[in-house]
Parts: structure tokens; sequence; C-alpha cells
């Protein structure tokens, strides 16, 4: 499921990106995207 919302965030942020005119730099709307879905991964193993 991860998997699936990843790729098709990143389309769904090109797509805005380009429906806005390439306002903003891609990765602030890639950020937009990726802000709610970093509930579903847990902490960062360090090792």
């Amino acid at each position: 499921m991860a998997t699936n919302a990843l790729t098709f965030g990143c389309f769904a942020a090109l797509e805005q990106w380009y429906l806005d005119g390439g306002r903003r730099p891609i990765a602030d709307y890639v950020e937009d995207g990726m802000r709610p879905l970093r509930g579903i991964w847990g902490p960062v193993d360090p090792d």
C-alpha cells in the first residue's frame, strides 16, 4: 500500500506542479504530498 501511495503521490505532485505553472520547485509539491504519508512509517532504525 505504501509503495502505491508513493508512486501515485509522485505523479499527483508532478501534475499539480504543472497545473500551477511550475511557480514553486517540484520538491515543494512532493514534500506537501509526503507530509500525510509520514505517519505510516515507523521510526528509522539507526543501524
